[in-house]
């Protein structure tokens, strides 16, 4: 039988987070008058995400300032990696000690990371 590792078994579920119960108000909020002031993107009045102009000039100067579309290698930006490395370990570790693995976006990085520090830690 493979061996598994469980984790999350002993994780007790957190209290509700105050930021985000401020949205879930908000939708159950039946007044028509209510403004949405919580977590997210700012919406039109049809409901739909709206692109501020200051976001689209920033997109812009960062598509005329690329100069390739190649990968980044597996071990990461290094001015990024070695910044991380500083601010996760305050200096106190040296850079021959720590190690770095490229993890796709959204939720699967937080648990990734999750599995990886407790092998660590």
């Amino acid at each position: 039988m493979p061996h598994t590792i469980v984790p999350f078994i002993s994780i007790k579920k957190a209290k509700k987070d105050a930021t985000f119960s401020i949205d879930e108000d908000f939708r159950n909020d039946s007044s028509d008058r209510k403004v949405n002031l919580s977590v997210g993107a700012y919406k039109s009045e049809e409901g739909k995400a709206v692109i501020l102009k200051s976001v689209k000039q920033a997109e812009q100067k960062v598509l005329e300032g690329e100069t390739n579309k190649d990968y980044l290698p597996m071990s990461g930006l290094k001015s990024f990696t070695e910044g991380a490395r500083q601010v996760l370990f305050s200096g106190s570790v040296e850079s021959s000690k720590v190690s770095y693995v490229r993890i796709l976006r959204n939720c699967g990085q937080s648990k990734l990371s999750f599995v990886l520090s407790t092998f660590v830690f």
